[in-house]
């Protein structure tokens, strides 16, 4: 049987709060629930095809790609399931940094299952593509859906729309991070006192930023958010050898936001595991807080 190409278009997403260790490493369930918002303006495409030599080939931005074992596996689970195990070619593009802390692996693995669940034409329902999304990557998940999204450690669901919502980045390293995500959780897991403690609250802050999301009350989203960031980051550098995913321009941000809302919250700072921060704002604001930070010379990249 000869296959047409399977094509998808994903998104990265921005947890505002995070998930971070693992429950059980092989089924790659997350030890706490997540709430994120997908970045529809940052995207990856997918492209699966017949493989022209005998094996399976990944491109990525127009460059080979080993695939790992995580990627070998979503594959796998593909093949089984269509019962067809001839070779493919997988082609992804992104119009954004890999690797630095901008969730291309949320984008990557979620495209991916969609791509792939188009080429095998299996019509998988999308609460369960968002369970196999999650063996590849947690927060892959999550980018099945737009939009404010959470998951509970299995599978994902969409919490609410919110339009009024926008984000935008802060390029300040678009190179790749020095500790995995994966690497970081198991250290933290390992020798974090804060980590330990951390789990014993952190659904209830789940389920507060999804109420928070529902009542469209940006003020305490915000700050729920920005004491999230720093929280998680405070366990990053708990952990032994401490993790520095942030570096000084990222503290230089923090402060900034901290001035802008002097008066009133207009802004909300995050980060992934990497030094950029994603700002987020209401419409209203956003202009000004896109410009301000503009104007002092930071590159700004408009994600949603």
């Amino acid at each position: 049987m000869t296959r047409k190409e399977g094509r998808a278009i994903s998104h990265p997403n921005i947890a505002l709060v995070k998930y971070w260790g693992k429950k059980d490493i092989e089924m790659n369930i997350s030890s706490n629930m997540s709430v994120s918002l997908t970045l529809k303006n940052l995207e990856t495409v997918t492209v699966v095809s017949p493989s022209e030599e005998k094996r399976d080939i990944f491109i990525l931005n127009g460059h080979e790609r080993p695939m790992k074992e995580r990627m070998i596996k979503v594959i796998q689970l593909f093949k089984k399931r269509a019962g067809d195990v001839s070779y493919i070619k997988i082609d992804s593009k992104n119009n954004f940094p890999d690797s630095c802390g901008l969730a291309s692996s949320a984008s990557g693995f979620s495209a991916l299952v969609k791509a792939l669940n188009n080429f095998y034409d299996l019509n998988i329902s999308t609460p369960e593509l968002t369970e196999i999304a999650r063996y590849g990557s947690g927060s892959s998940s999550r980018s099945i859906y737009d939009g404010f999204v959470c998951l509970d450690g299995v599978k994902s669901f969409k919490v609410s729309d919110w339009d009024d919502v926008k984000v935008f980045v802060i390029l300040l390293e678009d190179t790749e991070k020095k500790v995995s995500s994966t690497e970081g959780m198991i250290r933290c897991a390992k020798t974090s006192n804060l980590y330990n403690l951390r789990l014993k609250y952190i659904n209830y802050k789940a389920q507060e930023a999804m109420e928070y999301i529902k009542n469209k009350d940006f003020t305490n989203l915000a700050v729920l958010t920005m004491k999230e960031a720093n929280e998680i980051h405070a366990i990053f550098m708990d952990s032994y050898p401490p993790i520095w995913y942030l570096n000084g321009r990222s503290f230089e941000v923090i402060d900034k936001v901290f001035e802008l809302n002097s008066k009133s919250i207009k802004a909300a700072y995050t980060f992934d595991t990497g030094p950029n921060p994603f700002i987020l704002t209401l419409r209203k604001d956003f202009e000004e807080i896109f410009n301000h930070f503009k104007n002092l010379g930071f590159k700004v990249i408009e994600a949603l």
